[in-house]
């Protein structure tokens, strides 16, 4: 069971919690804060159920981080790397929390680890490319949650090392990875516990872009397609029907060339005749062959 003691700085009444913020403050270290990226330019502190910055005040004494919303900062200027630091305001008395009247706190994005306040603690970083912020750190502390809205540069502790490496449970179900959109947690792409990479946009808009000009991607209900070239080095094997669109289309076998479909023959008065005897014949069963072999070529596309 714990009991609340105050101490007295000569005259003045100096209550418990107060020193606990200025042992925060001090020591830079503090629990239940954490920086996290609002916008493009904008960084604030984030609280955990045990926050401590809370609105907060003891017997009316106004302390150093009395805040009802949590602070940000909006980053600006030349690229590079920025030093957040927690600010308390110039009135903030260490040692007397009753003449802290301003009761502000603020955040401050240093170019350099000197912050121009009074009375700060070093939070983390980020930087800055002149438009973005990104790779929030927060350095005195626990680290940032997976569930930021951050943008983070993951390296390996040595050049043998795998930057990121994601494993799970023995009897895992949930997906391993999932992207999505701010409408939905998984309307990117997921990786299931099985090993299925599922891209779930649909559309030239979706599937997958390789090398920067190269697509692949579901173009209606079973059917993938690329509006590129596709080559394949060993064998091509179709298990349903298979189609060359658009009549003006080029084909060539065996590497020949690929050439343009022939004009259309014009055959009359055939009698279809797939058999003949060819010691044992006559011109016009040889031209009913003839007519019924260009109809067959003419019905799978080959001449027209």
């Amino acid at each position: 069971m714990g009991k609340r003691v105050d101490f007295v700085n000569n005259t003045s009444t100096i209550v418990e919690d107060w020193l606990d913020d200025l042992q925060e403050l001090l020591s830079r270290h503090i629990d239940g804060i954490r920086l996290e990226r609002v916008s493009a330019t904008q960084i604030r502190t984030a609280l955990d159920e045990q926050g401590s910055l809370v609105t907060d005040e003891v017997s009316g004494e106004n302390k150093w981080r009395y805040v009802t919303t949590p602070p940000s900062v909006t980053v600006s200027g030349t690229a590079g790397n920025r030093y957040i630091f927690a600010v308390g305001g110039a009135d903030s008395d260490p040692l007397n929390p009753a003449t802290n009247t301003n009761k502000t706190f603020t955040l401050e994005a240093a170019t350099t680890s000197t912050p121009s306040g009074t009375n700060t603690r070093y939070l983390g970083s980020c930087y800055w490319n002149g438009s973005a912020v990104s790779n929030i750190r927060y350095l005195a502390g626990n680290q940032p949650p997976a569930d930021l809205h951050n943008a983070f540069v993951i390296t390996p502790n040595d050049a043998g090392g795998v930057p990121l490496g994601v494993r799970g449970f023995a009897s895992q179900t949930a997906n391993l990875v999932q992207v999505g959109s701010s409408s939905s947690a998984t309307d990117r792409l997921t990786l299931d516990a099985a090993g299925q990479l599922a891209l779930p946009v649909t559309g030239s808009s979706g599937g997958i872009r390789i090398g920067g000009d190269t697509d692949l991607y579901r173009s209606d209900f079973d059917t993938l397609r690329t509006p590129d070239s596709l080559v394949v080095d060993t064998d091509l094997t179709v298990s349903g029907d298979a189609y060359i669109a658009d009549s003006g289309s080029a084909v060539g076998f065996y590497g020949v060339t690929p050439v343009a479909r022939s004009s259309a023959y014009t055959v009359t008065n055939v009698t279809a005749d797939r058999s003949y005897d060819a010691n044992s014949t006559t011109i016009n069963e040889v031209a009913d062959v003839l007519g019924t072999l260009i109809s067959d070529l003419k019905a799978t596309g080959i001449i027209g």
